[in-house]
């Protein structure tokens, strides 16, 4: 605790100079993030000296689509002792994180930012643009935006959108709004799935879903629930399948916008 008290001290004091040698408070220059998702957010937006600490599965290149540039950042534990030691002048993360822990953060003093995963294009462009703002890198981010496609595809059929075990993440999901820019009906709404589940491969094959987009977490097919999109059953349906890296779409980044670029490609291939 001694040690805490030392840490939070500094940070305290450093805080102070930065501003009045500034004379106005100034964008944040040590972010880090607790999450994945807020991971890559700062990858995409901050600026090359902003980031103080990633997690380790923003290294991770079946995970993360930035883990090259990630591999030469610094990466934190989840704790309170390892994240003062980094003195950050802002902290992000999810409302999923440890209740306790950013509960102890914000007690030490410490700016943490809950950003909620969005669920609908309109809320992914408010991430990103909330994320220029907290760390003024508003050019940045209304880049981003702006390559978020707002264009419906024409209609390219139904879609059941599949991840490992055979889970569809339900209408409130920017799985839901990946279909929709691609022009295709989710099967998943108006049935029992519409809030996310594990669907029944019965129910899978009596839907006869023009396309099954099959979202890969890791790229190889090393367990059971991962197995499942490669049963024999779905193989021999008439349905084209669509396999589509979940980091393109899952967390809300400006990945998004490539997973939709993708899916449309797929979509009008021969």
């Amino acid at each position: 605790m001694n040690r805490l008290r030392r840490l939070l001290a500094a940070l305290a004091l450093a805080s102070v100079a930065t501003v009045c040698a500034a004379g106005v408070e100034s964008p944040p220059q040590r972010v880090v993030s607790l999450n994945l998702c807020t991971d890559l957010l700062l990858l995409e937006i901050a600026g090359p000296t902003q980031i103080a600490g990633l997690t380790a599965l923003a290294r991770d290149p079946a995970l993360s689509p930035y883990a090259a540039a990630a591999a030469r950042l610094p990466v934190t534990r989840v704790q309170a002792e390892a994240l003062l030691a980094l003195a950050p002048d802002l902290i992000l993360a999810t409302p999923q994180a440890a209740v306790s822990t950013v509960a102890l953060l914000r007690q030490l003093g410490l700016r943490v930012e809950l950003l909620p995963p969005p669920t609908t294009v309109d809320e992914l462009r408010q991430t990103l643009r909330r994320i220029g703002e907290l760390l003024g890198q508003i050019p940045r981010a209304e880049a981003l935006i702006a390559s978020i496609d707002p264009i419906a595809a024409p209609p390219a059929g139904s879609a059941w959108l599949l991840q490992a075990g055979g889970h569809t993440p339900g209408t409130a999901s920017l799985g839901h709004a990946l279909l929709l820019q691609a022009g295709l009906r989710d099967l998943a709404q108006h049935t029992p799935y519409a809030s996310g589940g594990f669907v029944p491969l019965e129910r899978l094959l009596s839907a006869r879903a023009d396309v099954l987009v099959l979202s890969t977490s890791t790229g190889r097919a090393n367990s059971l629930a991962e197995q499942f999109l490669a049963h024999p059953a779905l193989a021999r349906t008439s349905a084209r399948h669509v396999p589509l890296d979940e980091s393109l779409w899952a967390c809300g980044s400006a990945q998004f916008a490539q997973g939709v670029s993708r899916l449309r490609a797929a979509l009008i291939a021969p």
